[in-house]
């Protein structure tokens, strides 16, 4: 689980949190994974719409680009990461 730093300010959002989730698929070969990942996010009133929609598309990028380069890197067949 994740969430912001309560302790530091943000002018964007008043809250953030959520979770990664991480299955094994029965549709695909051993050695794959499926990755989930959960958010809510509550913004402050005063940013338009179309500000958190840009911030959220970026977010999704950078918060999944580096799981295929660290699952390649890793041994997977003995559980070690």
């Amino acid at each position: 689980m994740f969430s912001l730093d309560s302790k530091r300010l943000n002018n964007v959002f008043k809250e953030a949190h959520g979770f990664w989730h991480v299955q094994i698929p029965a549709d695909r070969p051993e050695g794959y994974c499926r990755v989930y990942l959960s958010t809510e996010i509550l913004a402050h009133k005063m940013v338009p719409t179309v500000i958190l929609d840009y911030a959220a598309s970026r977010a999704l990028l950078r918060a999944t680009t580096w799981l295929k380069p660290f699952f390649e890197k890793k041994d997977l067949t003995n559980g070690l990461f």
